[in-house]
């Protein structure tokens, strides 16, 4: 009966073993697969992670890239831009100057003219054929000087009243005798020539220009022909 009682006792703790070992298996598959499950999950939380960095790094370079493309062809245009500004400047400041020498010549013959004029009232005797001859070659160097100076002149006169016209509109307030010494400032005109030119004092010309730019808000020191010519 003890053989039989402690093999019964024996089985018991056998089976109890198996239960047990069935039971550690069990746990260690679980533990084993959530782990693996863990590091399956880290791998691919870890390569999600790198491909977004990836992602983002390609991502800034291409918007470097783009941007690097971009200002080289805003520096491109503001380039060509300011090579287009350069020579229209020039080309009206040789249209300008043609024009200021062809306005001094036609000056310097209607002076003439009025000599010759004046020098046949003064003589009692004069040859008239001669005098003719000299009067009618001054008349034709005037007209000639003047077909010259159609195209230039209308040209300007289009711009001179676009000029006024923007003037205008950025500063109502001035009147239009103000309005006109501004052109004369703008093509650089000194007080003494526009004086000449209006037939008034060089401290006249000095006025206006000193109330033009109180009523523009400029400052002293800044250039009012500088400002009129940046419209």
């Amino acid at each position: 009966n003890l053989n039989e009682l402690n093999n019964s006792i024996f089985s018991q703790q056998i089976e109890f073993q198996k239960q047990q070992f069935t039971t550690n298996s069990k746990l260690l598959k679980a533990t084993i697969n959530s782990k693996q499950k863990t590091n399956i999950f880290l791998i691919l939380l870890a390569g999600a992670i790198c491909t977004i960095f990836v992602l983002i790094f390609i991502g800034k370079n291409r918007r470097q890239k783009k941007n690097t493309l971009i200002s080289l062809q805003k520096e491109s245009l503001e380039e060509k831009r300011r090579i287009i500004l350069e020579k229209e400047v020039k080309i009206k400041q040789e249209k300008i100057t043609s024009l200021a020498l062809n306005l001094n010549l036609k000056k310097e013959t209607e002076k003439a003219f009025l000599e010759k004029i004046k020098e046949i009232k003064r003589k009692k005797s004069v040859d008239i054929e001669t005098v003719l001859k000299e009067l009618q070659f001054s008349v034709n160097n005037l007209l000639h000087i003047d077909e010259k100076n159609i195209p230039s002149h209308y040209e300007s006169e289009q711009e001179n009243q676009y000029f006024l016209k923007k003037l205008s509109e950025q500063h109502p307030e001035l009147n239009k005798q103000e309005l006109n010494f501004c052109t004369y400032f703008r093509i650089n005109l000194n007080s003494k020539e526009i004086a000449s030119i209006c037939n008034i004092t060089y401290g006249t010309v000095r006025v206006y220009k000193t109330r033009i730019k109180i009523k523009m808000g400029l400052n002293t020191s800044e250039n009012l022909n500088e400002y009129l010519f940046s419209l």
